[in-house]
């Protein structure tokens, strides 16, 4: 069996690095390591043979493999939930802002590392005369890759999730009692384990608003232990270019660089291997070419198992009551506003008044939403996907996080768009599309019913 166009995609460079940058059994630190992380054989197995018969059949890298990128980003996600200590999820709470963007980073994350491990065990499917090996040959020289991949590189990038996690919560409770508590220490784990420029750092004490903040927050490296306290103490706090020259030089990885509570991420898209494997870069990410999903006609081929829709409101009196009822009922929320929460992602969205003269507006030229309205709730609490994109921005202000909610009824789907930006999290337009579900189904995939 010849491949035509079928080309060795994967740099030999990605492996080594991946293995040096990671090393999480390093001797000099000891590590973060959660005792109750494992990846069971069982789990390996699955992975190996899922994965490595879709690459023999279809010869596409760029196809996500769903038990893969299900795998990965549960795992992460796992730790992710099990380590952010929320203390409050409303509509506005930094919070809820925090794990919209925390989630879509993992899912990003898995994305990349799902592609970036194929395109590994993709260079193996060629053999020394050019011919696709048999498949049987093809498992046995990718066994390793997948233990590579699933079971080191998940112990390290777990363990960070977790690390990372736990200084992301503290950073949104630090900046929310800065005005009792205006000063960071940090500090080490304060064993014989302690890396000596970690150790440096032992009780460097600034403002939180002091840009040494943004280069040396916790963590600073694959398993690093640190911490950082809050004080109300000024004495010993160093600042400006006495901080810079305290911290100067101390942490030399570039993936560290960086606050992450500020940056509301997990993995650096920027710096991270995966992000930067050229072959690995598919952009958007496409539900049916990337994802393997089916198509919006394959889905509603049998469109008779999807529910039907709330009966439509008639006229704008009935969009003001509908909208009354339900501000009226909520009591955490603005005037005229109420919210949802949506059960797959526990995230808390806000209707607005706003968003209710949108609908009016619209109404008045001719642009009908009514029939949307009574269903943009439920679409909310129990999507049938959930898309998010995020927009970066270059001047110093908060990314925007894209989140679209997508739901199957009967007679076409209905999408409810939301908008995470400044620790709040506002629907901005409820529709049903027409032409544009290409374009809505891209991205990252963060649930798929």
């Amino acid at each position: 069996m010849s491949s035509p166009g079928l080309v060795n995609p994967i740099p030999g460079a990605l492996q080594i690095n991946l293995s040096a940058i990671y090393n999480q059994t390093c001797p000099a630190c000891g590590g973060r390591v959660d005792e109750s992380f494992a990846v069971s054989e069982d789990e390996l197995r699955l992975l190996l043979n899922a994965v490595s018969k879709q690459l023999h059949e279809d010869l596409n890298p760029e196809l996500i493999n769903q038990l893969l990128f299900a795998f990965t980003s549960g795992k992460l996600m796992e730790a992710l939930n099990a380590n952010y200590s929320a203390t409050s999820m409303e509509w506005n709470s930094p919070d809820n802002a925090m794990l919209s963007y925390l989630r879509n980073n993992i899912f990003q994350f898995s994305a990349a590392k799902s592609l970036n491990q194929q395109l590994q065990m993709a260079k193996l499917l060629i053999d020394d005369n050019g011919k696709v090996k048999s498949y049987s040959q093809f498992k046995k020289d990718v066994t390793g890759v997948n233990i590579l991949f699933n079971k080191r590189y998940m112990l390290t990038e777990y363990n960070h999730a977790i690390a990372t996690a736990q200084m992301n919560s503290k950073w949104v409770d630090f900046v929310n009692d800065s005005k009792n508590n205006a000063f960071l220490v940090y500090r080490t784990a304060g064993d014989a384990n302690v890396r000596d420029s970690h150790a440096a750092l032992d009780n460097f004490k600034a403002h939180i608003n002091d840009l040494s903040w943004n280069t040396i927050y916790p963590p600073n490296g694959w398993g690093c232990r640190c911490n950082v306290l809050a004080s109300s103490d000024s004495s010993g706090a160093l600042a400006g270019d006495e901080a810079g020259i305290k911290i100067k030089g101390v942490v030399k990885d570039p993936i560290f660089q960086n606050n992450s509570g500020k940056s509301q991420i997990i993995y650096d898209l920027n710096k991270h291997p995966y992000f930067l494997n050229p072959n690995a870069k598919v952009s958007p990410l496409m539900a049916e070419r990337n994802y393997g999903l089916k198509s919006i006609q394959k889905i509603y081929a049998n469109a008779n198992r999807f529910p039907e829709r709330i009966k439509t409101l008639e006229n704008e009196a009935e969009l003001n009551k509908f909208w009354s009822d339900l501000s009226t009922k909520s009591k955490s929320t603005p005037e005229g506003s109420f919210s949802a929460k949506c059960a797959i992602t526990n995230r808390l969205v806000l209707f607005d008044n706003e968003l209710k003269l949108k609908f009016i507006s619209k109404l008045k030229k001719g642009d009908n939403r009514l029939r949307d309205i009574p269903n943009m709730i439920d679409t909310v609490k129990s999507p049938d996907e959930i898309w998010t994109t995020r927009l970066q921005n270059k001047h110093g202000k908060s990314d925007s996080l894209l989140t679209f909610h997508l739901k199957f009824y009967s007679d076409e789907p209905l999408v409810v768009v939301s908008e995470t930006l400044d620790n709040k999290v506002i629907v901005k337009s409820v529709y049903s599309p027409k032409t544009n579900i290409i374009e809505i189904r891209s991205g990252i995939l963060e649930y798929k019913k």
